[in-house]
């Protein structure tokens, strides 16, 4: 693969530039020809010898016998018999003990198994593989130095794990309840992987990489799947690369995305299939999930240089319609080359000529919107989505869209409009679906019919939900179809309409919806009411709060949270600049909306600014002349006799 190699490096210095080693640093004592380290035996002072080819670690018999006659270790500590092999060959019987605490320049080997040795001489050794416990060993001279933990803190993947010891590490990693998100498993595989604090080892890290991926971690996943691809720590297998890569890219991890559209592009580990490649590398190069997504970003905004090369040379050759829906896709949005829409018009034709649906629904588009010196034409736009919507359930939904709301050029059709959304509907297109759902929920051109409207929100309920649970990388659009179904079906309980009216049940569904800002306005109303749920003032605002962050935030949300603001309640602090700020964000959200301008008049009334508050009920009667007539805004709460005439109204 042309750029995992440079990817990985890449990876691995990002991670290591985010942590100071700690180093332990021991001067050994030279006698007779082996090295000796000061230690502390459970409480007791001797000294071991650094053995590094021992396995295991030895006591001398006259030492055990020592530290259990001073109640160093007890019987319980026995842990049974066996039998080794010596330096000149024999087979010998030896004791086993657990030894509870081995402390080295202030680190710790906890639970230790040792065998007691029959005449030796040395009261202890300790070889390397023992000592490699506390982390990577080397020796310099009569220096032992040992890297363990880092002395600043560990930031991997956005997490700050904080100063953590290569072997608490290590236990965290090894407990599924610690690291039931595969976090730390996945540090310790980078760590074999670097040699960080720990030696290099490929398969400890293959080994480490799979429990992380496992429970869920998708840079493990990814990396795992690197294994498999390059043949480290495990037989090089291609297409187990691409089932790795394919758990991760569920969830729009970019290194996944990048290294599966790598794997379809040249058919490595699945058979060849240039359009999902690029597919994938398209995703790849925006999306914002994974460690390195900004490197991931840059690698597949290059590789799509070359697919657009490929779809130019396969068209060059005449090529069929899907290589020229491709390449003019590529002209359309810059994938690979730059935005050229007299190009994108031009191959989307080729491909529409060519009998290619999707060529047929994105030059409707292009027609449509008018962009790069395409004239804009509705009538040739409905020409296409028609000769599309044979097919295509984009081109379906878009006719119903076009044919909902008027336009200077086609009018407004309820019956049509709902027409091309069922049958996108029936095509499997969700957001359709919930438009159908709408027109028997709302009466748009039909008798409403609540019972109908709620069934079918339910059931499209459902089918999204196991789709973003099974795939959560779905197109935005799905999400937001999703938290539109919830709260609709949370309006019809709290309502009654379509079912018996239930409060808690539409705060159930108000819950359900995901980074969604209309929910949360309804729950702050539920929580401020009690009506659903508890009373309950904090929970209330936390709501209100939470529509400002919100993916998809709700103006009317934002309106209310200004008056708090201005007001000075729910415990907030009285703030006529964010009062300002917060109204802003929703005039931003709906420009042509009267009620947000009215409300920052409002705003500056309160603040006895009537000057800008004129401005701003001025703004209200350029969109709506016939506002104040209509609506009572409590003007005459904040305008003082004389203040401002009311003919200005």
């Amino acid at each position: 693969m042309k750029y995992i190699k440079s990817i990985i490096i890449t990876a691995l210095l990002m991670f290591a530039s985010n942590m100071t080693v700690a180093q332990v640093t021991i001067t050994m004592e030279q006698d007779g020809g082996v090295y000796k380290v000061p230690c502390v035996v459970n409480g007791a002072k001797m000294k071991f010898i650094f053995d590094t080819g021992a396995a295991t670690v030895c006591l001398s018999e006259s030492m055990a016998e020592y530290l259990l006659d001073n109640d160093y270790i007890s019987k319980d500590d026995i842990l049974g018999f066996g039998s080794s092999q010596v330096a000149d060959g024999r087979i010998v019987d030896h004791v086993k003990i657990n030894l509870k605490d081995i402390e080295i320049a202030g680190l710790h080997l906890k639970d230790v198994e040792a065998v007691v040795v029959e005449g030796q001489r040395a009261p202890l050794l300790l070889g390397q593989t023992a000592i490699q416990r506390l982390g990577k060993v080397s020796i310099d001279g009569n220096k032992l130095i040992i890297e363990n933990g880092f002395e600043e803190d560990c930031i991997v993947n956005n997490v700050n794990i904080g100063k953590i010891s290569y072997l608490v590490l290590k236990n965290k990693a090894n407990n599924s309840v610690d690291d039931k998100e595969g976090l730390y498993s996945w540090v310790l595989a980078e760590c074999y992987r670097l040699g960080v604090c720990a030696p290099i080892d490929k398969k400890e890290a293959a080994y480490w990489f799979s429990i992380a991926a496992q429970r869920g971690n998708h840079d493990a996943e990814t990396a795992y799947g690197d294994c498999f691809y390059e043949g480290e720590g495990v037989t090089q297998d291609y297409s187990r690369a691409v089932y790795w890569y394919e758990q991760a890219a569920k969830y729009n991890h970019a290194r996944a995305l990048y290294h599966l559209g790598w794997c379809y592009g040249h058919g490595q580990g699945i058979q060849e299939n240039i359009d999902k490649g690029f597919d994938f590398t398209v995703r790849a190069a925006t999306s914002q999930i994974g460690s390195f997504y900004e490197e991931d970003n840059t690698f597949a905004k290059e590789e799509l240089k070359n697919y657009f090369n490929r779809y130019y040379n396969i068209v060059s050759n005449n090529g069929n319609g899907t290589a020229c829906f491709y390449l003019a896709l590529c002209y359309d949005n810059g994938y690979g080359t730059n935005v050229n829409k007299q190009e994108a018009l031009r191959w989307y034709t080729k491909g529409a000529e060519k009998g290619n649906y999707a060529a047929m629904n994105n030059l409707g588009l292009l027609y449509e919107k008018g962009e790069g010196g395409i004239k804009k034409d509705m009538i040739t736009a409905m020409y296409w989505y028609k000769k599309a919507a044979k097919e295509d359930k984009i081109a379906q939904r878009n006719l119903g869209k076009r044919y909902f709301y008027a336009t200077s050029e086609i009018k407004q059709d309820l019956v049509e409009s709902l027409y091309w959304f069922k049958q996108a509907a029936d095509n499997g297109d969700y957001v359709s679906q919930k438009w159908v759902a709408d027109f028997y929920n709302y009466g748009w051109g039909i008798e409403a019919n609540y019972p109908v409207a709620l069934e079918k929100y339910i059931n499209l309920y459902k089918s999204l939900s196991k789709e973003l649970n099974s795939s959560p990388k779905q197109e935005k659009e799905w999400l937001l179809t999703y938290n539109q179904v919830c709260c609709n079906i949370g309006h019809m309980y709290g309502l009654g309409l379509g079912c018996e009216k239930n409060a808690e049940t539409s705060v159930r569904w108000y819950l359900a919806c995901r980074d969604y800002g209309e929910a949360y306005y309804f729950l702050y109303l539920a929580y401020l009411n009690g009506d659903g749920a508890n009373k309950d003032s904090q929970k209330a605002l936390q709501y209100l709060l939470k529509n400002r962050i919100a993916k998809w935030k709700y103006a009317n949300g934002l309106n209310s949270l200004a008056y708090k603001y201005a007001e000075g309640k729910l415990g907030l602090t009285k703030s006529f600049a964010l009062a300002h700020e917060v109204i802003d964000e929703a005039i931003e959200l709906e420009p042509f909306n009267p009620d947000y301008y009215d409300s920052k008049g409002e705003l500056y009334s309160m603040q006895k600014d009537y000057k800008n508050a004129k401005k701003m009920w001025d703004k209200v009667n350029s969109i709506d002349s016939s506002y104040f007539k209509k609506n009572n805004t409590e003007l005459n709460k904040y305008i003082p006799v004389g203040g401002i005439k009311k003919s200005v109204l």
